[in-house]
């Protein structure tokens, strides 16, 4: 129950706030011109989108993993960049705008691209039932609620009360490290059993 109450409640509202934080530094010109010389969006998009994916498919061939594995590899693959990867971003100072739009596009695209890339790999893996469907709308709107609403809140308080924003978004950022040790710590506790039972076929030291 208390796992649940943290995987479900805290961790979704401490991603809130760290997103809020990340929209308190940023302004509408980091994101206009993002989109007024694209090649930065279109070079990322690509790698994640499809050539990720192609990496995934191409270790789980190469590596002989069994299928349930390998499908699991490249269905994570097929995933948008969430919110822990702006994180990393944030947290080293990187471009937190291009990771945002990034992960934002990516939000909108792999609900259509996703289901017909892990049937393929279902196919190529000779896995039983490889009928894959995905709720797009549900999916889309609970990225944006954790994503894109937070960034827009923290940029709106920005532009309002400036002097303020000055002065939280610094404790945000230090608390976002705290954050983020427990959010890995939740995810392995949770699924703990799971990823003990997949580690000797996962190990690289099965291959002769």
């Amino acid at each position: 129950m208390q796992i649940d109450i943290l995987t479900k409640v805290v961790l979704p509202l401490a991603l809130f706030i760290i997103m809020f934080g990340m929209g308190l530094g940023l302004k509408k010109k980091d994101f206009g011109a993002l989109f007024l010389s694209p090649k930065a969006l279109i070079l990322g998009l690509t790698c994640q989108m499809l050539l990720l994916p192609m990496v995934a498919f191409l270790l789980a061939m190469g590596l002989k993993l069994p299928s349930e594995l390998a499908i699991g590899l490249i269905l994570v693959a097929c995933c948008p960049g969430g919110v822990t990867s702006n994180l990393y971003t944030y947290l080293f100072k990187g471009d937190l705008a291009l990771s945002i739009s990034l992960t934002t596009l990516a939000t909108f695209i792999s609900p259509f691209t996703l289901p017909f890339i892990v049937h393929f790999a279902m196919s190529s893996f000779s896995v039983p039932g490889n009928e894959f469907t995905l709720p797009i709308v549900k999916t889309i709107i609970q990225m944006l609620a954790i994503t894109l609403l937070p960034v827009t809140v923290g940029m709106l308080f920005n532009n309002l009360k400036p002097h303020l924003s000055s002065k939280i978004e610094p404790l945000i950022r230090r608390l976002s490290s705290v954050f983020l040790v427990i959010i890995v710590v939740a995810i392995i506790h949770k699924n703990a059993d799971l990823m003990f039972s997949f580690l000797p076929p996962a190990a690289l030291l099965h291959l002769p």
